[in-house]
């Protein structure tokens, strides 16, 4: 999917899948990845993560606690596991356009092992009503609670989302 000029996107969809929140989404999960698993979050991860986050009914479901088990997650919360694969394809190229602004301005910076948090973003405000630090926080929880399963593959698989 091509995604369209700027100038052809609708104002609430500009505010809320625009480059630099995408970059921000991913460096603050990133950043917590790396702090848990002491490793690199691998740069796959941003396409769950992104679609999670930026969803307010899967934001507001994510547990508080790392160590909530993944799989009895997903079976308490039957709907946004069915709406979360159709979701991230969706969101998949603006994932992607997020990553190369990210990796552009050097937020990211990409490694064989995954991606490292770059530069930190300050204090982001809210925006167009956007709950952008809700966001970073999810972001950020998802970063450090994927942190602790050894196997993307597994986040996949248990999330439903095929590539």
């Amino acid at each position: 999917m091509e995604l369209p000029n700027w100038e052809q996107r609708h104002p609430s969809i500009a505010a809320m899948v625009n480059p630099a929140l995408i970059t921000a989404t991913v460096a603050a999960a990133a950043n917590r990845f790396q702090t848990v698993s002491s490793s690199d979050m691998p740069w796959e991860l941003s396409f769950l993560i992104v679609p999670m986050a930026l969803h307010q009914d899967t934001r507001a479901a994510i547990p508080s606690r790392r160590d909530s088990h993944l799989p009895k997650w997903v079976e308490r919360h039957p709907v946004i596991h069915a709406g979360l694969a159709p979701r991230a394809r969706a969101m998949a190229p603006f994932v992607r356009e997020g990553l190369r602004y990210g990796l552009r301005t050097e937020q990211l910076i990409l490694h064989p092992s995954g991606l490292l948090h770059g530069e930190p973003y300050g204090r982001l405000p809210r925006k167009n009503g956007a709950d952008v630090p809700a966001i970073i926080s999810a972001a950020s929880f998802l970063g450090s609670w994927f942190g602790t399963i050894d196997d993307p593959p597994t986040v996949f698989a248990v999330l439903g989302v095929t590539p």
